[in-house]
């Protein structure tokens, strides 16, 4: 344990750099300047300012056991204060955070001396926000499930508080000299928690009996409050715990309508309120006070009375003072003193806008309640509350029926606006029942009764929307045909509209998901250039003609015509692409990555123009990386694949081009290549070989060798049939370096598996009449005979199969077996095929015989 002497020591041997920002913490950690530091950036709505001043001191090395637990809990109760004024969602995240934080420290820091304020501090952050959540529920009091979550809240403090105020018990009475030394609480300090978590303890009992229905029980309730808080009051010593005891019970008075004991405790409270710096809360009570007793100029008296003795007034007594205005206003209204009203209404937003943090939200619902009163009327704004209301407590059904009253009222009253934007919540209500008829109803009543409206264009493709849900929950005629009238209807009535356009991609889609191809890219097309849309409908239209030559050449159709309109569309789309060769968006890369895949298909097999559109896309994806790294940001993976796939076929686009060095160099580099698509790439060099110079051959066919080597390594993750691809593609690499003996025995290793493959048959003799040797002459004849007996006797095959043998018989030096075998076919079989075929079946029979 460090001495006091060693603790000075540590604390001034700190350098003399940032002493502003660190002159708080320098003036003692164990005081109150600390927390009033904090709790004064909390007050202003300072959050990240404090949280990260909290999260730097934490981040150092220097700070003391007992100093890192004070941060440590000022940290806590600042994102526990940030989460209520948060969104529900960051909210969550931010207790989530305090309670991470608590339940970190505690397990990792057990023998903090401050621990045992550590575990207070876990057992009160129930109740801490129970107070955030209670404020939300003043400012939307009828939200049954926030009131739900705020009792679960105080629920839980209740238990906690319990049990660690048992735990507090067992710890010594007293802190040892050696415990003091190293930041330990003190007696005192002891003391005052124990108060505090007895306080939040009696606290949180009164928020649940607040909260609890009307009844017996919860006047039993507040009872048993009012007795915990009068044994609170006497604690001794005297703290602001027993203050704010006192002050409750002063509460507790006004709300059982004892006026005079209520006054009576404030007045005794307000004497020794700048002791705790209570001052607003006291005469925020004793004003509310004399609002509840009907006197309401002598609440607003005592806080002008404050204002002109130059007492600046708090956020809560502002707060009072706008309800109090507000009040008066309406007495005002009930006079017919509208000017009155006019000026109470200025006042009352003067005050607000001088109010912050929680309080500025409080009196903020308080005035959009009067303005909406103001805006739509009494008896509209009633049912609009009342609709609000239903909704929040989850009775839908009421809820839709009060927002149709509303929006019929208003339509009555001409308030066009309002009444579609209540039938609009009606629409979406429904939607969120899936009760789809009624909102396709509620919509459709929307455009029919509003037609000019500009917001009856969203109810039209609303309605759109919905009649497609239906259709896809009954795909039947009826309900196909009504989506899509809808749809035409909707880019008819509200043409050149951004709702047109919406109609027209989602018939787009419509029709691209019925196979109705021809039509989706028509409709994708009109889609406009500065649309944001428009991307992704020109990768849909590439697609959609990927997909059509797909099916055109598996069934034999008109695969040119349409090879020639995509030349066209790409033309097309090119033009509206940005003159730079950086691209603009993913969508643009993707679709010109199949744009350079189609053309590299094309019967005539456009490699350079491929190769052009690969290198915008290489060119728009290092614009990303340095861009990226630039912002010290990490890259979306979507750009590493699509750089992947780029240099794929750019080995492909580039040994087109007879490059085959700078083929090579990518397929180098290429890494993670999955078995599938480096097959591809193999098949597109196999496919390209015999159409390069005779002279660029043999450098292609090493290429080949390099991917497929590459291949074999993963040769077990292939299907059968593409191993025998890759295989195939083996034999014709070794054709190409001009392995011919290795080439014919892969083919013949295929025939063994598919012994009836006449392509592998004919492949094989090819193979082995290229090399010519007598061994191989012979073995050509035998394949060739198997040919022979795939088919029948006299087809034109056969006699292919019986002239080819003869001619083998020549080259072996067996003349007198060709003329018998072509003697014999010629008279059994005089037709021989077809005439072409005897034509030269006929002169080589004389050929042979002149010899």
């Amino acid at each position: 344990m460090k001495s006091e002497g060693a603790r000075l020591a540590h604390r001034t041997s700190l350098p003399l750099v940032g002493i502003v920002v660190l002159c708080v913490a320098q003036l003692g950690w164990g005081d109150d300047l600390q927390n009033r530091y904090f709790q004064g950036l909390r007050d202003r709505g300072l959050y990240l300012i404090a949280e990260d001043y909290a999260v730097s001191r934490l981040s150092t090395d220097l700070l003391l056991p007992d100093e890192r637990a004070i941060v440590t809990i000022e940290l806590v109760r600042t994102l526990t204060a940030h989460g209520g004024v948060s969104s529900p969602e960051q909210r969550d995240e931010l207790w989530n955070e305090a309670e991470r934080l608590l339940k970190q420290f505690s397990e990792s820091h057990k023998n903090n001396p401050r621990l045992l304020e550590i575990q207070a501090e876990q057992a009160l952050l129930p109740a801490r926000f129970g107070d955030e959540l209670a404020w939300e529920l003043q400012i939307n009091p009828v939200n049954q499930k926030l009131a739900t979550a705020t009792r679960d809240e105080f629920s839980k403090a209740i238990q906690k508080i319990g049990n660690v105020l048992v735990e507090f018990d067992k710890a010594p009475e007293k802190p040892s000299p050696s415990d003091l030394a190293d930041g330990a609480l003190t007696q005192a300090e002891r003391v005052d928690l124990r108060q505090q978590l007895e306080f939040y303890l009696v606290r949180s009992k009164f928020f649940l009996a607040q909260t609890a229905p009307p009844g017996p029980d919860r006047t039993g309730l507040f009872l048993d409050v009012a007795d915990e808080f009068d044994a609170l009051s006497k604690n001794r010593p005297e703290s602001k715990w027993t203050f704010k005891a006192r002050k409750f019970l002063a509460t507790l008075a006004r709300d059982r309508g004892d006026y005079s004991r209520a006054d009576s405790l404030l007045r005794s409270l307000a004497r020794n309120a700048a002791e705790y710096s209570m001052q607003d809360e006291i005469l925020a009570e004793q004003v509310r006070s004399q609002y509840d007793q009907g006197k309401l100029d002598d609440g607003l008296r005592m806080i002008t009375d404050q204002i002109q003795s130059g007492h600046p007034l708090g956020d809560e007594v502002r707060s009072v003072a706008v309800e109090g205005l507000l009040k008066a206003w309406k007495i005002a209204g009930e006079k017919g003193q509208a000017d009155f009203q006019k000026e109470l209404l200025a006042e009352a937003e003067s005050h607000h806008q001088r109010t912050r943090g929680k309080w500025q939200k409080l009196t903020y619902a308080k005035l959009s309640q009067v303005q909406q009163n103001l805006n739509l009327g009494d008896e509209l704004a009633t049912l609009v509350r009342q609709a609000q209301w239903n909704y929040h407590n989850g009775d839908l059904k009421q809820a839709i029926q009060f927002f149709q009253n509303a929006a019929a009222l208003a339509h009555r009253q001409g308030k066009s606006d309002n009444a579609i934007d209540y039938a609009f919540t009606v629409g979406s209500i429904q939607i969120q029942q899936e009760d789809w008829p009624a909102a396709a109803k509620t919509f459709e009543d929307i455009v029919t009764n509003f037609p000019d409206a500009q917001k009856s264009q969203d109810a039209g493709l609303m309605k759109c929307y919905v009649l497609g849900r239906i259709y896809l929950q009954r795909p039947l005629q009826e309900t196909r045909i009504a989506y899509e009238a809808a749809l035409s209807k909707q880019r008819v009535q509200f043409p050149n509209t951004p709702s047109a356009i919406e109609a027209t991609w989602m018939l787009a889609v419509h029709n691209e998901q019925r196979l109705q191809w021809t039509d989706a890219i028509d409709l994708y097309r009109e889609i406009p250039a500065d649309h944001p849309r428009y991307d992704t409908a020109t990768l849909r239209i590439v697609i959609l003609y990927e997909k059509i030559l797909t099916r055109l050449k598996e069934l034999n159709g008109p695969v040119e015509v349409w090879e020639d309109q995509l030349l066209e569309e790409i033309v097309r789309i090119e033009d509206h692409l940005p003159n730079h060769n950086v691209l603009d968006s993913m969508e643009q890369c993707q679709t010109a990555l199949r744009i350079a895949q189609l053309l590299l298909q094309h019967r005539d097999r456009w490699y350079s123009v491929a190769d052009h559109w690969l290198k915008r896309i290489e060119q728009t994806v290092e614009a990303q990386q340095r861009e990226a790294a630039l912002r010290n940001a990490k890259l979306d993976p979507l750009w590493t694949q699509i750089q992947r796939a780029t240099s794929q076929l750019r080995i492909v686009s580039l040994a087109g081009q007879q490059r085959l060095g700078d083929a090579r160099k990518i397929m180098l580099q290429l890494e993670q290549t999955d078995p599938s698509t480096m097959l591809g790439i193999l098949l597109g060099l196999t496919e390209m070989t015999s159409k390069i110079d005779p002279l660029r051959q043999v450098e292609m066919g090493h290429l080949q060798l390099e991917a497929i080597n590459r291949l074999e390594q993963s040769r077990s993750e292939l299907t059968p049939q593409q191993q025998r691809m890759l295989d195939d593609s083996h034999a014709e690499a070794f054709i190409a370096i001009g392995n011919l003996k290795e080439a014919a025995e892969i083919y013949a290793k295929l025939i063994e598996s598919t012994p009836r493959n006449e392509r592998l048959l004919r492949k094989v003799i090819a193979v082995l009449l290229k090399r010519g040797k007598a061994e191989d002459l012979l073995e050509a004849r035998d394949w060739w005979k198997r040919i022979e007996q795939l088919h029948k006797p006299g087809e034109a095959d056969w006699v292919e199969a019986r002239l080819e043998i003869a001619k083998i018989d020549v080259r072996v030096g067996e003349k007198e077996q060709a003329l018998k075998l072509l003697g014999v076919t010629k008279t059994l079989y005089p037709q021989l095929g077809t005439p072409t075929l005897r034509e030269e079946f006929d002169r080589f029979l004389e050929e042979l015989k002149s010899q």
